[in-house]
């Protein structure tokens, strides 16, 4: 469900464009794009997407964890108002600021994932 955020309202362009079926896909595009600007800081383990949620696990150079990430794909970055590709903006955020910038995180899970504080919902 898309939260209520004042720069954008129902009906507008983003939900419209959050809505559609190729959303998840797009964004992924966009994150890898973003994450080769910096090769060898993340590397992707999984990355995968439900109708209105991402999941990623990762290694970051400066940790020795399997990172982990949840987050919505129907909320928009806490700042920036965009003019063009909405799915660009969004994924050039989760790169840039949720994986290349070292977030704190949980002690592993039982399945050895250390979830970021970022994370909408921890295991």
């Amino acid at each position: 469900m898309t939260q209520t955020d004042p720069r954008f309202h129902p009906g507008d362009r983003w939900h419209k464009e959050t809505s559609a079926p190729e959303w998840g896909s797009r964004v992924i595009d966009a994150i890898r794009d973003g994450l080769t600007r910096e090769p060898d800081t993340v590397t992707i383990h999984t990355m995968h997407t439900t109708a209105d949620q991402l999941t990623i696990t990762y290694r970051h150079a400066n940790t020795p964890e399997l990172l982990g990430l949840r987050r919505s794909l129907t909320t928009p970055p806490p700042v920036g108002n965009p003019t063009g590709n909405l799915a660009q903006w969004l994924g050039a955020w989760i790169a840039n600021f949720e994986l290349i910038e070292p977030a704190t995180h949980h002690p592993p899970d039982a399945d050895g994932i250390s979830w970021t504080h970022l994370s909408v919902e921890n295991p």
